[in-house]
C-alpha cells in the first residue's frame, strides 16, 4: 500500500506550476461544484501574473486564499484514504463470503474466532475513518495547522498500513481453516 507523506512547501508549489498534474489529481474529483470553483481559480493563477509575484520565498500559498490548495490537497487525499478503507473492508468480506460453505463444516470455535478477528478490524477502520473526518473538518485553518493536519494524514496512512498486515492475518487464518478441512 502506498504510504501518504507530508507535503511540503516545495511539492505544492510543483502543484501550483504543473498544469498536467493538477489535471490528473482533479479527475480523481466527483464533487462537480467544488471543481468549478478549482478550476476558477486555476485559471485566475495561471492568468494573472500579479498574484503570482505575490507568492514569497517560501511558496506560501496567495494571501485570502492559502488554505484553497491545502484543501484541494486533504480533499484529494480524502478521496484516496476512502478507496484504502473500501478495498480493505471488500477485501476480507470477500474472503468471508467465499468460504461460508467451509464455515458450515469447521467448528464454531473457529467460526468465532474468525468472526472476532473480523469485527475488531472493521472497528478499526471506523475509528480510523472518524479520525481523518475529524482532522479534514475545518481546514480553513492556517498554514502551520493545515501542514499540522497533513503530518496527522501520513500518520493514519501508517495506520492503514498496520490495518492491512492485520487483515491479512486474517484472509491468512481463513485459508489455513479452508486447507486444514480440505484434508
Amino acid at each position: 500500500m502506498k504510504r501518504i507523506t507530508l507535503l511540503n512547501e516545495a511539492s505544492l508549489f510543483t502543484l501550483i506550476n504543473n498544469s498536467n498534474l493538477r489535471l490528473d489529481i482533479m479527475e480523481e474529483i466527483k464533487d462537480e461544484d467544488f471543481l468549478k470553483e478549482l478550476e476558477a481559480e486555476m485559471r485566475s493563477l495561471d492568468l494573472n501574473a500579479e498574484r503570482q509575484k505575490m507568492l514569497d520565498k517560501k511558496y506560501k500559498v496567495l494571501k485570502g486564499r492559502e488554505h484553497f490548495l491545502i484543501y484541494f490537497l486533504t480533499k484529494f487525499i480524502s478521496s484516496y484514504m476512502s478507496k484504502v478503507v473500501t478495498a480493505i473492508k471488500s477485501d476480507v468480506q470477500i474472503v468471508i463470503e467465499e468460504n461460508m460453505k467451509i464455515f458450515k463444516t469447521i467448528s464454531e470455535e473457529n467460526i468465532q474466532a474468525v468472526k472476532k478477528l473480523t469485527g475488531d478490524a472493521r472497528k478499526e477502520v471506523l475509528q480510523i475513518t472518524r479520525g481523518i473526518q475529524e482532522k479534514l473538518d475545518g481546514v480553513e485553518g492556517s498554514w502551520r495547522q493545515i501542514a499540522e493536519s497533513l503530518g496527522k494524514m501520513s500518520e493514519y496512512g501508517l495506520i492503514l498500513g498496520d490495518f492491512q498486515s492485520k487483515s491479512n492475518v486474517i484472509i491468512d487464518k481463513l485459508s489455513l481453516l479452508a486447507d486444514e478441512k480440505s484434508k
